[in-house]
């Protein structure tokens, strides 16, 4: 497993001692609409509890195994699993160094904010006392995860509407340059399709593909086989 950092900065100027726990008073917003959710700052940074962050404000799903004191978050594709009192993490299966790691005060599971937004492929900003996060809207509504050599793959998203969005495609050799792939303008209501070929001689295995536009990145995987 790759080991990667995350730069978790906070851009608030506290004075406390290491251990001190600030209940943090920020104006939130979630793509420009204000919500509600119990911060606490430790250490520097913003922790928020994980079931009402996750399920009640960006719309995941959070579980929870008391037993080995770890907590599964699944959001659009992405999977954190993150142990209690433990700096280190996993993001889709890859080693992250944490700042800070999620802790368990007064029977609440709590979890730094930037990394859990940031690793779900969302976007933070603090600033003057306000926090603002930028939601993944992109949703994947049809895609052909296992082709055939020769064949035709297909996928459609539903994004914002009349906006472009670029589909990339990653093989061995480099970038596809298949017919069908790039940049494609969204319906009024956020749907675009893509469907390209693959090549009779692309090499079967497990490759990755990429949607980007509205301001958000996403990445999936489709597998191609001989037969």
């Amino acid at each position: 497993m790759r080991r990667l950092t995350f730069g978790l900065i906070l851009a608030v100027v506290l004075v406390f001692t290491p251990a001190a726990a600030l209940m943090a008073d920020f104006n939130i917003t979630l793509d420009d609409a204000a919500v509600e959710i119990a911060m606490e700052v430790r250490y520097g940074r913003t922790l928020v509890p994980v079931r009402a962050f996750v399920q009640g404000i960006l719309g995941g799903e959070v579980d929870w195994c008391g037993t080995a004191r770890r907590v599964y978050i699944n959001h659009a594709h992405n999977a954190l699993i993150l142990h209690i009192d433990s700096d280190i993490a996993l993001v889709n299966g890859d080693e992250v160094m944490l700042d800070v790691p999620a802790k368990i005060i007064n029977d609440a599971t709590l979890v730094p904010l930037r990394f859990v937004v940031e690793a779900l492929g969302m976007g933070v900003t603090f600033d003057d006392g306000s926090i603002r996060l930028t939601g993944g809207h992109i949703q994947i509504v049809d895609f052909t995860h296992t082709v055939r050599r020769g064949s035709d793959a297909a996928l459609q998203i539903i994004g914002r509407p009349y906006t472009y969005y670029h589909l990339g495609v990653q093989f061995l050799a480099g970038a596809s340059t298949a017919a069908g792939l790039g940049y494609a303008k969204t319906d009024q209501y956020g749907n675009v399709y893509w469907n390209w070929r693959i090549g009779s001689l692309t090499t079967p295995g497990l490759w990755p593909i990429t949607i980007s536009g509205g301001g958000q990145v996403l990445r999936e995987y489709f597998e191609v086989v001989t037969e």
